[in-house]
């Protein structure tokens, strides 16, 4: 299993909302829309963050007409062996 710590996103133009989830883009592990502009912005995560082997994780991206450009992401986790 792996569990998912933080969402950190940023641009380099425009901005927009994102937001994370797992097999279903209607439950956000990032406890609601985050607003992406050209600053870092991160998100702790919610406890519905647990990822295990055949799950799909979903970038959800809206709100374009401000001429977002190049989105840069990062995804922490932990991974646990068993």
């Amino acid at each position: 299993t792996a569990t998912l710590t933080s969402f950190i996103a940023k641009l380099s133009t425009g901005s927009v909302t994102a937001f994370l989830s797992i097999n279903t883009s209607g439950s956000p592990v990032t406890g609601g829309t985050l607003n992406i502009g050209t600053t870092q912005v991160s998100s702790a995560l919610t406890t519905a963050n647990i990822m295990t082997a055949g799950n799909t994780l979903i970038l959800t991206v809206s709100g374009t007409a401000n001429s977002p450009a190049i989105l840069s992401f990062t995804v922490d986790f932990t991974r646990t062996f068993s």
